[in-house]
């Protein structure tokens, strides 16, 4: 496991001083522009629709954790607690997950495009370290999309260490990491023995770094981080469905519309 310090950058402190009343809830439908994502915060199923140019395009993506205390396989975000609603509107979500050890919180902006045929997804996650002592700390995204629909006939390939590509045609979706730089990655196929099972049923588990694959894919991501003590990881990304083909971005255009989607967030929540 790397060992470095992340600093706190505490950008949603704004929106934790609007939980006076804390809110339990479970399921969550972002709209923005004729798009749609629905998110089941306390199950397994994580965010399992977006909907873009009329057509369903995801399976299934959520987070994973493991620390020393959880054990040796993932664990999905929603066995540390039940969420806790902070803030939503028509197009952001923030919920948090915490335990004695740690809160995780993770936040959406959807933004739909004017066209109709395309749309993007901020999201930020922020583990903060409760505990009173140095928190080793793998977070995992796993990503399932079914382009078009349809759960075959596509390809996956990572165009940097922190920027993945998935095609079907003239259609994709492209990620990229704000910060930070993810340890490890994996393209693979979803089938038993797959990324998702290999989390959740092979003992300390490590993405096996596999950079394409072709068929019915999958990707996904894992950040390993000491998170030392009263501070946070905080992962920033961005995700964008668009045909024709996503080009690559550089992280310059990355780092302006995250930006962007932050400051369009914090006028929405004041």
């Amino acid at each position: 496991m790397k060992h470095k310090i992340v600093t706190t950058v505490a950008i949603l402190s704004a929106v934790a001083s609007l939980a006076s009343s804390p809110v339990l809830a479970a399921s969550y439908v972002l709209t923005d522009n004729g798009s749609t994502a629905r998110i089941d915060a306390d199950s397994g199923a994580g965010m399992y629709d977006w909907v873009v140019g009329n057509e369903d395009h995801l399976e299934k993506q959520w987070f994973y954790y493991r620390t020393p205390s959880s054990g040796a396989y993932a664990l999905p975000i929603n066995a540390i607690s039940p969420s806790v609603l902070d803030f939503q509107s028509a197009n952001t979500l923030v919920t948090t997950y915490a335990n004695s050890e740690f809160s995780l919180q993770i936040s959406y902006i959807l933004n739909g495009g004017l066209a109709g045929d395309s749309a993007d997804i901020l999201e930020t996650i922020v583990v903060q370290n409760n505990s009173g002592t140095v928190l080793p700390f793998s977070l995992f995204q796993y990503s399932n999309f079914d382009l078009l629909g349809s759960p075959g006939g596509d390809s996956v390939n990572f165009l940097s260490w922190d920027s993945v590509k998935q095609n079907e045609g003239l259609f994709g979706i492209q990620e990229g990491i704000i910060q930070p730089t993810a340890t490890y990655r994996e393209a693979a196929l979803n089938i038993p023995g797959g990324t998702l099972d290999n989390l959740i049923n092979v003992a300390n588990y490590n993405l096996n770094n596999v950079a394409s694959q072709s068929g019915d894919v999958t990707w996904a991501f894992q950040w390993d981080y000491n998170i030392p003590v009263g501070q946070a990881l905080e992962v920033f990304k961005d995700k964008t469905l668009i045909a024709p083909v996503v080009p690559e971005p550089t992280s310059a255009a990355l780092m302006v519309l995250a930006a962007a989607a932050l400051a369009l967030r914090r006028r929405g929540i004041r």
